[in-house]
C-alpha cells in the first residue's frame, strides 16, 4: 500500500525551502482492524471465545490493510502567514496538527521546520528540529475545560509552559501579565477551572499558549465550544492583541466567518486530501472545487 501511495503521489526527494514550516507529500495511514469473524482469525477445533482476553490479538491487529487519513499533503508556512485548515469533521485537520507536533507518526513524507528536517520517532538528542518546534509552538485546544488540571489555579496552569526555563516566581509574573492581557485580572489568578465560564477558560487557554512567546501558534477548533457572543469576544481579542505576537498561525476551524476574520491563506481538506490551497480571498471568492463551493454556500446560508 505504501509503495503504491509513494508512486501515486510522486514522493520524490525535494530540498527544503526557507519557509518556517514545509510539509512535503505527507501520508498518514492508521492500521485497520481485521474482522473477528474473518476466516483464519480463530483456531479450529473446540476453541470457544469466553472473554476479550481470548481474542487472538496479533491477528486482530493485522496491518494487512489500513485507513488512509491524510494523502499527499503539501503545505508551506512562511513568517506572517495565517493559515486556515478547513474541512468537515474527521477530514484529518487535527491529525495533521498532531503530526506537526510529533504526537502522531508519519507514514510517508517529510516535514521541515526552519529548513531543518524533523526526524519523528528518533531520540531527543538526535532530533533538534522537533525539540525546537515544540519549544517555539503554542497550542490552543478545542475544549478548554478538559485541557486544564482541576487541581491547579489559573496562574499556575498558565505559567506551566515556563517551568524549567524560568524560576517559578518569574514564570508566575509572566502568567499574570498574559492573563491580564486577555481580560482576566488578578481576581482570577487564584481561581480554579470549575470556577470559570467557558469563555473565561478559553481566554486562559490563549494566555497559556502565548506565555512562552511562541513563533508558531496552532489553534485547534478553539471557538467550537463557545456560544456566538463568546466567539465574537475571542475573535476580537485575537485580532486586537494576540494575532500579531507569533510569527505564524495555523487556525483549524469549520466556521468560514472566523477564518475570513483571522487568516490570509486557506487549505480546504476533504477526505484527507487538500482540494484547494492559496490566498483566502481568491479561494473563497472563486472556488474551483465542488466541496469548497459547498462550504461557501453553506456559510452564506447561515449568515443570512
Amino acid at each position: 500500500m505504501l509503495a503504491a501511495l509513494v508512486k501515486e503521489c510522486g514522493l520524490e526527494r525535494q530540498m527544503p525551502s526557507g519557509n518556517m514550516l514545509d510539509i512535503r507529500n505527507l501520508v498518514k495511514i492508521y492500521p485497520r482492524r481485521r474482522s473477528l469473524s474473518a476466516e483464519g482469525d480463530f483456531p479450529t477445533g473446540s476453541f470457544v471465545l469466553q472473554t476479550g482476553k481470548d481474542i487472538p490479538f496479533w491477528k486482530n491487529r493485522s496491518l494487512k490493510s489500513g485507513n488512509i487519513v491524510l494523502s499527499g499533503i503539501n503545505l508551506s508556512l512562511d513568517k506572517g502567514d495565517r493559515l486556515a485548515l478547513v474541512g468537515a469533521s474527521a477530514s484529518g485537520k487535527s491529525t495533521l496538527a498532531k503530526i506537526i507536533l510529533g504526537l502522531e507518526p508519519i507514514s510517508v513524507g517529510e516535514i521541515f521546520y526552519r529548513g531543518e528536517k524533523i526526524c519523528y520517532g528518533h531520540k531527543k538528542s538526535k532530533n533538534g528540529a522537533l525539540k525546537k518546534l515544540r519549544e517555539e509552538t503554542g497550542l490552543i485546544l478545542q475544549d478548554p475545560r478538559s485541557s486544564f488540571d482541576p487541581r491547579m489555579d489559573m496562574v499556575s496552569s498558565v505559567a506551566e509552559p515556563l517551568w524549567g526555563r524560568q524560576n517559578i516566581e518569574t514564570a508566575k509574573e509572566a502568567a499574570e501579565e498574559l492573563l491580564d492581557l486577555v481580560g482576566l485580572d488578578s481576581r482570577y489568578c487564584k481561581s480554579y477551572p470549575h470556577q470559570l465560564s467557558g469563555g473565561q477558560l478559553q481566554r486562559a487557554a490563549i494566555a497559556r499558549a502565548m506565555v512562552s512567546g511562541p513563533k508558531l501558534l496552532i489553534a485547534d477548533e478553539m471557538l467550537s465550544a463557545l456560544d456566538p457572543g463568546r466567539r465574537k469576544e475571542i475573535l476580537d481579542l485575537f485580532t486586537d492583541t494576540i494575532i500579531k505576537r507569533p510569527d505564524s498561525l495555523i487556525f483549524i476551524a469549520h466556521d468560514l466567518t472566523a477564518v475570513k476574520y483571522l487568516c490570509n491563506k486557506i487549505a480546504v481538506i476533504n477526505h484527507g486530501e487538500i482540494v484547494e490551497y492559496g490566498d483566502i480571498s481568491l479561494v473563497l471568492s472563486k472556488p474551483q472545487h465542488p466541496y469548497t463551493l459547498q462550504l461557501v454556500q453553506a456559510d452564506a446560508a447561515l449568515n443570512i
